[in-house]
C-alpha cells in the first residue's frame, strides 16, 4: 500500500466520537505521553457538546477511516486566565497575527510506523493556513 497525503482528510470531532477518543487515550502508546486527567476530559467533552473552552479537536482520517487526533488552539485568542492557556506565547505574537498551537497523535496502532505523522501534519497545516 502506497501512503499518500491525498487520502488524508479531517473533520471536527463530534459527540459521536467520544468513545473513539476515549479508546485512543487508553492505549499504551498514547498513555505514555498524553494527559488523561479529569480536566482534560472536561475540555474535550465541553468541545464535543459545542462549548469550546480552549482547544479544537480534529479527527484525522485516512481513506475515510479515523486514525489520528489533531488538537489546535489559536494562541492569539487565548484567554490568559483560562486553565491551561497558552498565555506564555502572548509576548511572541505580533498584533493582529495568528499563532496556532498544535498537538498530534496517531490513535490507531495499525497506522503507526507508516510515515503518516509527517504527511498528516503537513496536510493539516496547509489546510489550516487557508481557514
Amino acid at each position: 500500500m502506497r501512503i499518500t497525503s491525498k487520502k488524508i482528510s479531517f473533520k471536527l470531532a463530534k459527540q459521536s466520537d467520544l468513545n473513539l477518543l476515549k479508546s485512543w487515550f487508553n492505549k499504551s502508546h498514547v498513555k505514555e505521553f498524553w494527559d488523561n486527567s479529569n480536566e482534560m476530559w472536561e475540555n474535550v467533552e465541553s468541545f464535543l457538546n459545542g462549548n469550546k473552552i480552549l482547544y479544537d479537536y480534529w479527527i484525522g482520517l485516512y481513506e475515510n477511516l479515523s486514525f489520528s487526533l489533531v488538537i489546535t488552539s489559536d494562541a492569539s485568542e487565548t484567554d490568559p486566565s483560562a486553565p491551561g492557556s497558552d498565555n506564555h506565547l502572548q509576548s511572541w505574537i505580533e498584533p493582529n497575527e495568528k499563532v496556532w498551537t498544535i498537538d498530534f497523535m496517531i490513535g490507531e496502532e495499525a497506522y503507526l510506523g507508516k510515515g503518516l505523522s509527517y504527511l498528516t501534519l503537513i496536510k493539516f497545516t496547509d489546510r489550516k493556513s487557508v481557514v
